[in-house]
């Protein structure tokens, strides 16, 4: 067993991003909250009112998708949960948000998809309940759960080509 009650979640999906998909499953959007790195894994999820038989069965699916994630390296293949954003994009943001006195003070940068062409990104101090965190370095970004099914397993790039520039989500491999 390399996941126990006793690890914070931040340890456990900063060293196994693949458990994150096992959090959101569950529930539990606080892959990305603050309290992740204080609480361990058994006070986090018992403190969203989750009983403790769930709570095993919760440790269980972790340690599985950690030995399947080793199993999958070990055999060439990678399966990738989260969500990402490239240094050209992360920067590209920073300039917009820098650059508009509308939208220079806040908080979170909202993702939401109906597919991954079809999206929508705004700016907002507006938080919900369930929504996802994903901390990066100057950025906090917040996805709800519908979008996050959406863009697991992507990366928000920055291209330009001879036909423009703009954000895209690409697989990341």
């Amino acid at each position: 067993m390399k996941i126990t009650e006793e690890m914070s979640i931040y340890d456990i999906t900063n060293k196994y991003p693949v458990t994150a998909r096992v959090f959101v499953d569950y529930g539990l959007f606080c892959v990305g909250c603050v309290a992740s790195s204080v609480e361990t894994l058994k006070q986090g999820v018992l403190g969203h009112g989750i009983s403790e038989e769930v709570f095993y069965e919760i440790l269980e699916k972790l340690n599985a998708v950690v030995e399947k994630e080793d199993k999958n390296l070990s055999d060439g293949e990678k399966e990738i949960y989260g969500f990402f954003v490239s240094e050209d994009a992360g920067l590209k943001l920073e300039e917009i948000k820098k650059r508009n006195r509308e939208i220079c003070d806040k908080e979170y940068l909202r993702v939401s998809a109906s597919s991954v062409d079809n999206y929508d990104m705004t700016f907002t101090d507006i938080k919900g309940e369930k929504d996802i965190i994903f901390y990066l370095e100057n950025l906090k970004v917040i996805i709800d759960k519908k979008s996050f099914e959406i863009l697991d397993g992507f990366e928000l790039g920055y291209k330009k080509s001879e036909f423009g520039e703009g954000f895209v989500f690409e697989r990341r491999i």
